[in-house]
C-alpha cells in the first residue's frame, strides 16, 4: 500500500511536472515522462492535491479522477485524453527545426501523442515513447519540418519494404546523419533532446578519418554507404561483417584514386612549370653561345 505524500513531496511534484506558459501539451507530457513521472505512484486523493499542473482545468479535473493506486504517467496521459478525445486536437507542428536535438524533440513529441491515445488500460502496450514506432507517417513529419539540406537524405532512410523502427532507433538515426554530415552542415547535435531517457546511449563513432571500419557501429556505417550512394534496401537485415566489408572496400578505392592522382600529378609536371623550365633552358643556352663567341 501506497503512503500518502507529505506537502513538502507534493510540492516538489507540482515544481517538478508543471507545464510551462506557452508549453504546448506534448512537449509537457514528454519533459514530465523524461522527468521520471512513470515513477511515482499516486493514490486518488494525492494526485487531487498537486492542483494546478497542466494549466488547463478539465486537464487537472481528470488527473486526480482515478481512485486507484496508478503512476502520475498515467494519470496525466488519461486525464489529456479524456480532454483532448481526438488526436487532431494536439496534432500540432513546431515549424522548421534547425538543429538535430529538436528534430528528434519533435519526433519524440509525435511518440507521446501515439502512447496517448493507443489503448491505456492494455499493459501488454508500452507507455515508453521510445518503444513507439515509427511509422512512415510519422517519419514523413520530420522531414516536412527538416532543413532543405536534409531532406533528402532522410528520406532515403525510409522506405516500406523495411521494418518499421521504433522511435528510438529513429532517433539515431538523426543523430548519426547530423555527425555524418557535420564536416559540411552548419546544424550541431548534442544528446540533450534524449536526456533522461532511461536508455540514452552516446552517439556512435563515424566512418571518417583514419578509423578501421572493423571498430564502426553498424549505424555509422549504414549512413557511411548511404553516404556513399549505395542502393541501402539491399542492405537491409544483412550481417555488420558484410556492411564492413563493402565499407572498406569502398575507402581502398578512394584511397587508390587518390594515390593514382597524385602520381599523375608529379608524373606530369604543369604546362606553367614546363614553361618556366623552358625559358630557364633558352636563358642557360643563350648565355653559353655568347661566352662561346
Amino acid at each position: 500500500m501506497t503512503r500518502s505524500l507529505t506537502s513538502s513531496e507534493l510540492q516538489d511534484l507540482r515544481k517538478d511536472y508543471s507545464r510551462r506558459p506557452g508549453e504546448r501539451i506534448s512537449a509537457w507530457l514528454l519533459r514530465c515522462w523524461d522527468c521520471g513521472a512513470d515513477g511515482h505512484l499516486l493514490e486518488g486523493r494525492d494526485a487531487q492535491q498537486l492542483g494546478s499542473l497542466a494549466r488547463d482545468w478539465g486537464i487537472e479535473r481528470g488527473i486526480g479522477k482515478e481512485t486507484a493506486i496508478c503512476s502520475l504517467w498515467r494519470r496525466l496521459l488519461s486525464s489529456v485524453k479524456a480532454r483532448h478525445p481526438f488526436k487532431e486536437d494536439l496534432v500540432n507542428s513546431p515549424g522548421k527545426w534547425t538543429t538535430v536535438d529538436e528534430g528528434i524533440q519533435y519526433l519524440r513529441e509525435l511518440a507521446v501523442l501515439e502512447v496517448i491515445y493507443s489503448d491505456l488500460k492494455n499493459d501488454n502496450i508500452s507507455k515508453d515513447p521510445e518503444d513507439v514506432p515509427c511509422t512512415m507517417a510519422m517519419w514523413r513529419k520530420v522531414i516536412q519540418s527538416a532543413p532543405a539540406s536534409y531532406s533528402n537524405s532522410l528520406a532515403a532512410m525510409y522506405y516500406p519494404e523495411m521494418e518499421t523502427p521504433t522511435v528510438e532507433r529513429a532517433s539515431f538515426w538523426l543523430q548519426n546523419l547530423e555527425e555524418t554530415l557535420c564536416a559540411s552542415s552548419p546544424l550541431q547535435t548534442n544528446t540533450s533532446a534524449v536526456k533522461g531517457s532511461p536508455r540514452n546511449q552516446s552517439s556512435p563513432a563515424l566512418i571518417g578519418g583514419k578509423e578501421s571500419p572493423r571498430h564502426m557501429t553498424r549505424g555509422a556505417l549504414w549512413f557511411f554507404l548511404c553516404d556513399q550512394g549505395e542502393d541501402m534496401r539491399k542492405w537491409d537485415g544483412e550481417p555488420t561483417f558484410k556492411l564492413e566489408a563493402r565499407a572498406r572496400e569502398l575507402r581502398e578505392k578512394r584511397a587508390e584514386k587518390g594515390e593514382s592522382c597524385e602520381r599523375r600529378e608529379k608524373k606530369e609536371p604543369s604546362k606553367k612549370a614546363v614553361s618556366v623550365v623552358s625559358a630557364d633552358t633558352r636563358q642557360q643556352s643563350a648565355t653559353f653561345q655568347a661566352q662561346k663567341d
